[in-house]
């Protein structure tokens, strides 16, 4: 496991402070004597023995194509073209012995004194190809050879590397009034455990000089020449160079082993072991653990986060406060002993110096708190000139609330002065007529009807705003205390102003379901 030591370190200097405090061990002791039915602990490590007849086979056998690789075999291909004269780049013994043989490249006879001129000669070009039968074969050897080991070494890796831990813990305990109830599983394992025994480590070296080897000629400029050309298959044709020559002789007995090798070329081996119940001294660890998880959620639970670090904090400045003083102390009384010839200049001195850096290191630590104190002053500027923004907006809504109110109040004593004019006029017509003062009635209720609709909108408008308003107050904290709406009237309205916004919120969780089915079930799909 990585961080091991890290761990190991990081965990005595815990068990330094819990082994101090009698709650923790008189608990800590009490789940160690708790039942171990379900304690059970299985560690699996994977062994791998490499078996080295392969490894050998191939170092000895690639030592012989490097060389090969070096021969450079190359096929002299000679090519050549009938080409203008005025073309021609060299003249050769191929050239001359092509015009004894055409001579109808000589079109037309010289003037008197002039030599012979033919119009076109032949151009001979010698071209090497190094795609020939053996270098082909030691490009198909080495791919072979290349995921020949690829293949056992990714095994050996993965399996000679891996660990698997498997854990289950259950504990039941009870102290006075506090009681514990544990139970715990987990699984874990690792492919590549550092740890584990590595005395195979010379062959895996070994093995991956042999993998870097085979890539380094694959990238040889003669092996990329004959990559190009059609990879052999088998059989293997074994022409004179590969039976003859030491190296490419060498390289098809490296090929033959490699070919007929069945075997995987490693043996696994797994070693368990399990404890139930656990050791002694693991189960006294596991329960420091215990402890920890417990502590742990009881801090998060109770949310004592904040309380915990003030209270650290203070314990921390304490000792340091204690150990600055003793400090102090000790210089005194040492300066005394200086005084009076009792020690030497150069111990008053180192102690002189310890003492500054004590001083130096209160000093950076004042530093720091200044300037936390400074990023929180920062902050609570920052946060009052919200706080300003939030009550100068609060005041808008308290501006706006105010003539909305004032316009409900203006619309609602015109429809009262309407509703009264129409009951004086109808009053009078059915004196006239009791028909006619019937239909009036019914159109004058009509209108009141619709006017009380009207009012009564406005006025549940009214209340929403209003409830909006309460709920940014109390959002942002600006409802005075002393603000009672206690009173029978007052919690009514607020009854009121309640109802609004729930039946405003209803309507628009139902147009909400009309727009999300409309935007999600009927929406066509987008084009690519």
């Amino acid at each position: 496991m990585d961080g091991l030591n890290m761990f190991y370190r990081a965990f005595l200097e815990y068990k330094k402070h819990t082994e101090t405090e009698k709650s923790i061990r008189k608990l800590n002791e009490a789940l160690q004597g708790a039942s171990t039915d379900e304690d059970e602990l299985k560690a699996v490590r994977m062994e791998c023995e490499i078996e080295e007849d392969w490894i050998k086979a191939i170092e000895v056998g690639l030592e012989h194509v490097e060389k090969a690789i070096h021969e450079e075999r190359q096929f002299i291909r000679k090519e050549g073209e009938v080409v203008p004269i005025e073309k021609l780049k060299r003249v050769s013994t191929d050239t001359v012995r092509h015009l004894a043989k055409h001579s109808n490249l000589i079109t037309h006879e010289p003037d008197p004194g002039e030599d012979i001129m033919p119009e076109k000669l032949y151009m001979a070009e010698n071209l090497s190809d190094y795609t020939v039968y053996e270098n082909r074969f030691l490009y198909m050897l080495l791919c072979y050879t290349r995921d020949f080991i690829n293949v056992r070494l990714d095994k050996i890796l993965e399996f000679g590397k891996t660990c698997r831990i498997d854990m289950q813990i259950g504990k039941n305990t009870r102290i006075g009034k506090k009681s514990l109830k544990y139970k715990a599983s987990f699984h874990y394992e690792d492919k590549n455990d550092t740890l584990t025994d590595r005395e195979q480590s010379s062959l895996i070296e070994r093995i991956e000089t042999a993998q870097r080897l085979t890539v380094a000629l694959l990238m040889t400029p003669l092996m990329k020449e004959v990559s190009k050309a059609p990879m052999l298959t088998p059989p293997i044709t074994r022409t004179n160079v590969l039976r003859m020559n030491v190296h490419f002789k060498a390289a098809l007995e490296m090929y033959g082993f490699l070919t007929a090798y069945t075997k995987d070329g490693y043996i696994l081996k797994e070693e368990q072991r399990t404890f139930r119940p656990f050791q002694e001294a693991c189960n006294a660890e596991l329960m420091e653990t215990v402890l920890l998880q417990a502590y742990i959620a009881y801090k998060y639970g109770n949310a004592l986060e904040g309380a915990l670090k003030k209270a650290y904090d203070i314990e921390e400045e304490q000792i340091r406060q204690r150990q600055k003083e003793a400090l102090a102390a000790k210089m005194l009384a040492v300066r005394a002993r200086w005084e009076e010839k009792q020690i030497s200049a150069e111990e008053y001195v180192l102690l002189q110096d310890e003492y500054i850096k004590q001083l130096e290191q209160d000093g950076q630590n004042l530093k720091k708190a200044e300037a936390k104190i400074n990023r929180l002053n920062e902050n609570i500027a920052s946060q009052e000139v919200e706080i300003r923004a939030l009550q100068e907006n609060a005041a808008r809504f308290d501006e706006v609330l105010s003539e909305k109110n004032e316009k409900l109040r203006a619309q609602e004593r015109e429809h009262l002065i309407k509703i009264q004019e129409l009951e004086t006029a109808h009053g009078d017509q059915l004196k006239e007529k009791e028909t006619d003062c019937k239909e009036r009635i019914s159109a004058a209720q009509k209108i009141a009807d619709e006017a009380n609709a009207k009012y009564k909108q406005m006025d549940e408008e009214r209340c929403l705003v209003q409830a909006q308003l309460h709920g940014l107050r109390q959002q942002y904290h600006l409802i005075p205390e002393n603000e009672d709406y206690t009173s029978k009237e007052q919690f009514k309205e607020l009854e009121r102003e309640f109802n609004a916004f729930e039946d405003f919120l209803k309507k628009q969780w139902k147009y909400t379901k009309k727009r999300i089915r409309k935007d999600i079930l009927w929406s066509k799909p987008e084009k690519k």
